[in-house]
C-alpha cells in the first residue's frame, strides 16, 4: 500500500511516520529508503532477541556531522541524534528499526504525543526514538561486519557499487540471492 504524506515538501520524516501510524499494528521494520543492506544484515536483526525497538547501529572510528550519531550503555540506546557531543558516541543509527511485540503500539502513542506539538512536523522520527529511550530500553544491533551504506550524496554513490557488487559476490553464500540480483 501506498500513502501519501501531503506534507512532504514542508516536513520531516516524523510526520511521514505519523501518516502511516495505523499501519504500524503489528511487528515491523522501519527502513530509510536510502540505506542499501544485504538480507543477511535484515535476517540477523530479525533473529536478534526480541525487544520492542531494535536499532541498527553501526561502530566506526570516526563520525561526521551528518552521521546520526548514539550512544550506548552496553546494547542499549542512551540518545540519539546528530549533534551528540563526539566524547559521547558509539555508534551511528543506519535507519533501520525493528519494532515487536509492545514495540509498534509504543511507537504510535509516541508518534501522537510528538505530533501534538506543531515543531515535530520538522523533526526526524528518531527524535521519537530518543524520547522513547528514555522511559523504556531501547535495543541496538550492530551492523559491523555486513554490506551496507546510506546513499545521501552523489559521492556516496561510489560506496554504494562497492556494496552491491559485494553483495553479489556472496550471493551463493545464502538463500536471498535474488534480493542482492535486483541491486546489481
Amino acid at each position: 500500500q501506498v500513502l501519501y504524506n501531503p506534507t512532504f515538501s514542508w516536513a520531516d520524516n516524523l510526520f511521514s511516520c505519523w501518516v502511516a501510524r495505523h499501519e504500524m499494528a503489528e511487528d515491523f521494520v522501519l527502513l530509510n529508503g536510502d540505506t542499501l543492506f544485504e538480507a543477511q544484515l535484515l535476517q540477523g536483526l530479525l533473529d536478534a532477541p526480541a525487544q520492542p525497538v531494535t536499532v541498527v547501529t553501526h561502530h566506526k572510528s570516526y563520525y561526521d556531522a551528518d552521521d546520526m550519531k548514539v550512544s550506548l550503555d552496553g546494547d542499549r540506546l542512551v540518545s540519539i541524534g546528530k549533534k551528540l557531543p563526539a566524547e559521547g558516541v558509539d555508534a551511528e543509527s543506519i535507519g533501520m528499526i525493528l519494532f515487536r511485540e509492545k514495540g509498534p503500539l509504543m511507537f504510535r502513542a509516541a508518534l501522537e504525543n510528538a505530533m501534538r506539538d506543531p515543531s515535530s512536523y520538522k523533526k526526524w522520527y528518531l527524535s521519537v526514538i530518543a524520547q522513547m529511550s528514555k522511559t523504556m530500553p531501547v535495543g541496538t544491533f550492530s551492523a559491523n561486519g555486513r554490506h551496507w551504506c546510506e546513499v545521501d550524496f552523489p559521492a556516496d554513490l561510489k560506496q554504494a557499487q562497492k556494496v552491491v557488487r559485494a553483495i553479489g559476490a556472496t550471493e551463493h553464500d545464502y538463500p536471498y540471492h535474488n534480493l542482492s540480483r535486483a541491486w546489481g
